[in-house]
């Protein structure tokens, strides 16, 4: 007999297994009601990052659901950052909080036109990265050679992004996709 005065029933390790399979397929989801008519219920996947963009069977309308920083948060169509589209991500540098160097165009280096020599001089972008041992050279060859013996290091091509401060963050909605 168990505690509850019935039958005393058995669990078999497959029955616990099965169990623990289910729940670990479905323990990252949760419930929510639609904020305009509150009548039907979303299960969504709950990962952090994530927009939901949903539209209610009921209602028609669209609700939003981000998950940003432990917390749910929900808004309207009429509420989302116009910036972002709700996504609450950068959208100068798609939230990696870098964009291309100007200065160098993204390769790390930029060339320069030398008139004593008659050619282009290429030099490391610093603005990225890059550092210099200051002797010239005339050719990528050149360049190429240098940079494997270590003594200059080409930039990484890529800056802070000047829009979101590197954060990867709209700078519009602070990052929660809704003003």
């Amino acid at each position: 007999m168990n505690i509850y005065g019935g039958e005393k029933m058995e669990t078999s390790k497959d029955e616990i297994s099965s169990i623990v399979k289910i729940y670990e397929k479905f323990k990252d989801f949760f419930e929510i009601p639609c904020i305009n008519c509150g009548e039907t219920v979303f299960t969504l996947l709950y990962k952090e990052g994530v927009t939901h963009r949903i539209k209610c069977t009921k209602c028609e309308q669209i609700t939003y659901i981000r998950i940003i920083d432990g917390g749910i948060h929900t808004f309207t169509e009429e509420e989302k950052c116009k910036s972002c589209n709700g996504t609450g991500i950068c959208s100068k540098c798609s939230g990696t909080g870098k964009v291309i160097c100007e200065n160098c165009d993204g390769k790390g280096y930029y060339t320069v036109y030398y008139e004593d020599w008659d050619c282009d001089i290429y030099i490391p972008c610093e603005k990225c990265g890059g550092f210099d041992d200051n002797v010239a050279r005339d050719t990528s060859k050149d360049l190429f050679k240098a940079v494997k013996k270590g003594k200059i290091g080409l930039g990484s091509g890529k800056v802070e992004c000047p829009y979101c401060n590197g954060t990867g963050r709209c700078p519009e909605c602070n990052g929660v996709g809704h003003r």
